[in-house]
């Protein structure tokens, strides 16, 4: 059973993402008019506090899911972790 809800969420995470990359769903879902790459920031911003706060269940989660993904991605890379005290993983004596 775990399976089949870890494969559910990674469609509807597909889903989402595939809307927000094409220019009609961006608009629609995000409000943000741009390509991301050319977004300017407080936009973003904008749109990212939007889903934070929404009264909508699914882009408050939508939320919670990129702010995730994002902080996994970048806590994931060893520059990152000395703002926050970590100092690397234990080497283990084989």
């Amino acid at each position: 059973m775990p399976d089949m809800v870890h494969t559910q969420r990674g469609q509807q995470c597909s889903q989402r993402h595939h809307h927000l990359t094409l220019t009609p769903g961006r608009r629609v879902f995000a409000g943000v008019a741009s390509p991301w790459n050319e977004a300017p920031p407080d936009e973003i911003e904008a749109f990212l506090a939007r889903w934070q706060s929404s009264r909508w269940a699914l882009k408050r989660s939508a939320y919670d899911g990129l702010h995730q993904l994002v902080m996994a991605a970048w806590y994931a890379q060893p520059r990152a972790w000395a703002s926050i005290g970590y100092p690397g993983s234990p080497s283990l004596a084989v």
